[in-house]
């Protein structure tokens, strides 16, 4: 099975998915989680998604982190 398939199977899996990114994100960490959410979101309307990390003021212009409801 190829890597695609493979994540599209693990995505399915679940309904909540949280992607997290490293401390101290730079602009490709931060445009990648957050189209990865917009991906994700736009294939797959029913699953809850939510970007999370510690804010980076100064890339506010990227998107913002989500709140992680209960």
């Amino acid at each position: 099975m190829n890597i695609y398939k493979q994540i599209i199977k693990e995505i399915k899996k679940y309904k909540t998915i949280v992607i997290a990114r490293h401390i101290g994100a730079d602009p490709d960490a931060l445009g990648s989680q957050f189209a990865l959410k917009e991906i994700i979101t736009n294939l797959f309307p029913d699953k809850k998604v939510y970007s999370v990390g510690n804010p980076a003021s100064r890339f506010r212009f990227f998107g913002v982190n989500d709140k992680i409801d209960d």
